[in-house]
């Protein structure tokens, strides 16, 4: 088997798909698998989830690790995913990569200017306010870390030289680990070429934003927005964040359906009858205030996508949050999926294989416009009516 000419390492499900879909919608034969070690077609681009986002250090170092091994292109170059608010085990997942590659360096750059999300002196900015200070810090499950990156990274390895990319400089400083400052995609792009004339020595660690200058450094511009099949399709929003809940009363306020799901139950046939009344299109469920645990509340909406998706025939799923689309996928018994490119940006659309494939749209939860969802039903509508 040839290898993957870029291998993405992220922890959640989303994030995976996010950074892999640029290269997909630039012609970049594009995959991505839930284990590092299951790749059975020639791809020019793999990603993978380590699902190590909600694990302590040590264990989210070790799938890391795994990962890498499983992944890293021969001749090839290696990306490791970071969230764009650096939630997770960012410092100890960046230096378990970078180590598994023997590689002397490793750049940092979590900056997506698209989504709002910035990267100055070292710090995130969501919308200009810095990242402390913003509501993306409030998540529960998986907080950013309390502490600039710098220390983090310096408290996983004492010691560790840690060198600053200022905008508009033409060179970082000396370290093992640079921070490198950007705030539009010009930035991006310069940050991505500097790493891959130096792919042999330094490990690019970024969110969706450096990804996507990655791809188009590597593969071009992307090419126009795929159109997903239309048909029946339902949306299974598992995200608690506050750019999902406003997607959803985008599309609530627009005539759309929208069924709860109370700790991630629904009615039985609920989805059915409302799809029948509709005429098929689009149905969200969504999950209701946190009653439950967030991963039960994951397990029984995956549970339950799978099992309408076979009985309903549905078209495809659309998912809203790494936990969710990583049990959807799971209920799915799906290894992984070959990405067609992007129907909305930030909205990678993939196809889950099998006789009768799946089609799957995938969104981080804390990505897109209000419109977003409203957007997405307008081109799955059977009858090209919004929603």
């Amino acid at each position: 088997m040839t290898r993957p000419r870029l291998a993405i390492v992220a922890d959640d499900v989303t994030g995976a798909l996010d950074t892999a879909a640029s290269a997909a919608a630039a012609g970049a034969r594009t995959g991505f698998v839930l284990d590092a070690s299951d790749i059975a077609a020639e791809l020019d681009v793999i990603a993978c989830s380590t699902d190590s986002r909600h694990l302590m250090p040590a264990a989210a170092a070790g799938r890391v690790r795994a990962a890498v091994r499983g992944l890293a292109p021969g001749g090839g170059i290696l990306f490791k995913k970071v969230d764009s608010t650096l939630r997770g085990a960012v410092a100890a997942e960046l230096l378990a990569a970078l180590a598994q590659t023997g590689r002397p360096r490793a750049l940092l750059c979590p900056a997506v200017p698209a989504q709002g999300r910035t990267f100055r002196k070292g710090a995130v900015l969501v919308g200009g306010t810095p990242l402390a200070q913003s509501r993306a810090s409030l998540d529960l499950r998986s907080p950013p870390p309390a502490i600039p990156i710098a220390e983090a990274l310096a408290a996983v390895a004492p010691g560790l030289r840690i060198g600053a990319w200022p905008r508009g400089a033409t060179e970082p400083e000396a370290g093992a680990l640079i921070l490198a400052d950007a705030e539009d995609d010009s930035d991006l792009d310069r940050i991505a070429s500097w790493c891959l004339a130096r792919s042999g020595e330094v490990l690019p660690a970024g969110a969706a934003g450096l990804g996507a200058a990655m791809s188009r450094a590597m593969f071009g511009s992307p090419g126009a927005p795929v159109a997903p099949a239309r048909g029946s399709w339902l949306a299974v929003l598992g995200s608690r964040t506050d750019e999902t809940a406003r997607q959803l009363d985008a599309f609530r306020m627009a005539g759309g359906t929208v069924l709860p799901a109370p700790a991630g139950r629904i009615v039985p046939g609920a989805v059915a009858d409302a799809l029948g009344s509709a005429g098929g299109g689009l149905v969200a469920v969504a999950a209701a205030a946190p009653a439950a645990d967030p991963g039960t509340v994951a397990v029984r909406l995956g549970a339950m996508a799978a099992e309408l998706a076979g009985r309903l025939q549905l078209t495809g799923l659309v998912l809203a949050g790494g936990d969710t689309a990583l049990a959807v996928l799971a209920a799915l018994r799906a290894p992984g999926l070959r990405l067609l490119g992007e129907a909305l940006p930030g909205v990678p659309l993939g196809s889950a294989g099998g006789a009768a494939p799946l089609q799957i749209l995938a969104k981080s939860g804390g990505f897109g416009g209000d419109d977003t969802l409203l957007r997405l039903a307008g081109m799955l509508s059977p009858n090209r009516g919004v929603p």
